[in-house]
C-alpha cells in the first residue's frame, strides 16, 4: 500500500471510477456503479491521480464479476502493485461461422451478392465482418440501424479484421462520404416493401448498386416473398432482370413471380401484390443464400 501512496495513488480515488466514452477507443457499457468498461478482451478500470492525470489498469470479466467494491478495490490495488495483464484467449469465431463466412464468400465472388439468413444470437454480423476479410476488401460500408452501431462497432474491434469500416444508419446515409469496396446491409427486410422502392432502397442503389454487397437479416420475408425483389434490386447483380416491381410480379391475367389477385374496397378495385410464388422465387434466390438456424447452432429452442 505505501508503494501506491508513493506513486501518488489514494483509494478514495477508486469511488471516482465511473466515466463516461470521451472517444478514447473505450466502449462504454452500463457500469452500474463500478466504473467498469470493456475495451477489446479486458474490462479496464479509470482511476484519477491527483495531479489529473489517468491510468487504466487491465483486468479481466471473471475477476471481477459479482465481486462488491470493497473487494474490487483491493484487487485493482493488488494489479496496480503487479500489473501484468492476466492472460486471455484471444478471440476466435465459432466452427459454424468460420465454415459459412467460407461458404459465403465464394458466392459472394461469383454471384456479387450474398444474402446470409441466420437466426438471432447465431452471429450475422461477425460472419458478415470475416466474409470481408476473405474477400480481401480494404473499405466496408456497414448500414444498419442506430441503435445497433455500437454493437457492430463492438464486433469489429474483437474481429480485428485489417480493413477499414464504416458503420452508418440508413437515416444518415446522405451523410456518409468516401469510397467503398464493399457494402453490407443488416435488416435487409427494411427493404422489401413494395410496390414501389423506399427511399432507403432508391438511396442505396442510387449510390451503391456497384458494390459486391452481403445482406443480413434473420427474418428475409416476414410478410410473404413479395418483399424479396426490393432487397435484391439495390444490386446491379441482382437475380432478378425486370426492372421494376409490377413487371417483376405480372398481373391478374399473366402471374409472374406473384398471384395478383384483385380487391374491391368502396374507393374502388386494388391489386393485391401479397402472394409471391414461394417455389419459383427461391429457385432464383437459392444460389444466393446462406441460412443458419438456432437448432443448427446448438441453442436450446424452447
Amino acid at each position: 500500500m505505501s508503494e501506491l501512496l508513493k506513486d501518488g495513488w489514494d483509494l478514495q480515488h477508486l469511488d471516482r471510477a465511473c466515466w463516461t466514452c470521451n472517444g478514447d477507443g473505450g466502449m462504454c457499457k452500463d457500469c452500474n456503479g463500478t466504473g467498469l468498461f470493456q475495451e477489446g478482451l479486458f474490462y479496464l478500470q479509470r482511476f484519477i491521480l491527483p495531479d489529473g492525470t489517468i491510468k487504466r489498469v487491465p483486468v479481466s470479466k471473471a475477476e471481477v464479476s459479482g465481486k462488491p467494491k470493497n473487494e474490487f478495490r483491493g484487487l485493482v490495488s493488488a494489479l496496480l502493485l503487479d500489473p501484468q495483464p492476466p492472460t486471455v484467449k484471444p478471440f476466435q469465431l465459432r466452427d459454424y461461422q468460420i465454415a459459412n463466412a467460407a461458404k459465403g464468400v465464394e458466392i459472394l465472388r461469383r454471384l456479387g451478392i450474398v444474402y446470409y439468413s441466420m437466426a438471432v444470437r447465431t452471429g450475422k454480423t461477425l460472419t458478415a465482418l470475416e466474409t470481408a476479410r476473405l474477400y480481401g476488401a480494404k473499405r466496408v460500408l456497414f448500414l444498419t440501424k442506430k441503435k445497433a452501431i455500437a454493437s457492430i462497432e463492438g464486433d469489429y474491434a474483437q474481429l480485428s479484421p485489417g480493413y477499414g469500416l464504416t458503420v452508418a444508419n440508413n437515416e444518415s446515409l446522405h451523410k456518409v462520404e468516401g469510397e467503398f469496396d464493399l457494402l453490407i446491409m443488416d435488416e435487409a427486410h427494411r427493404l422489401g416493401g413494395y410496390p414501389k422502392p423506399s427511399k432507403g432502397a432508391k438511396d442505396i442503389r442510387e449510390r451503391f448498386s456497384h458494390l459486391p454487397m452481403i445482406l443480413l437479416s434473420g427474418t428475409p420475408t416476414p410478410e410473404g416473398f413479395s418483399a424479396i425483389f426490393f432487397q435484391f434490386w439495390v444490386s446491379k447483380k441482382s437475380p432478378f432482370t425486370e426492372p421494376t416491381f409490377y413487371k417483376w410480379a405480372g398481373n391478374v391475367f399473366k402471374p409472374n413471380y406473384v398471384n395478383v389477385r384483385q380487391r374491391t374496397f368502396a374507393h374502388g378495385t386494388v391489386n393485391d401484390y401479397s402472394d409471391g410464388i414461394k417455389d419459383k422465387i427461391l429457385a432464383v434466390i437459392e444460389p444466393y443464400m446462406v441460412s443458419y438456424t438456432q437448432e443448427q447452432a446448438g441453442f436450446v429452442v424452447q
